[in-house]
């Protein structure tokens, strides 16, 4: 993945990334499928919080793994399960 100049000139950019790489590695997730990751840190930098919700002061949020548990994905649909990403493709697939 080709990062942008900006986050390695920005130091909250290159944590943010990490913390949200580390989250997807720690529990078997993925990025929504049609967004890339840094699009992704870039909003959640913009808002510094949550993107979807102000009162969850971070990204990703405590609330998140609960949610991906029931629908597949966050809130935010930045974080998807392997379930979330099929029910995704079998949706987009549907819609065609």
């Amino acid at each position: 993945m080709k990062i942008p100049v900006t986050f390695t000139r920005d130091s909250n950019g290159i944590r943010q990334l990490f913390k949200m790489l580390d989250f997807m590695e720690q529990n078997s997730l993925f990025i929504h499928p049609l967004h890339s990751l840094a699009e992704r840190v870039g909003i959640v930098l913009e808002s510094g919080r949550c993107p979807c919700n102000i009162n969850r002061k971070e990204c990703p949020c405590p609330e998140s793994l609960m949610e991906i548990k029931k629908k597949g994905h966050c809130h935010c649909a930045i974080f998807f399960s392997r379930k979330g990403m099929e029910d995704f493709y079998s949706n987009e697939r549907s819609q065609d």
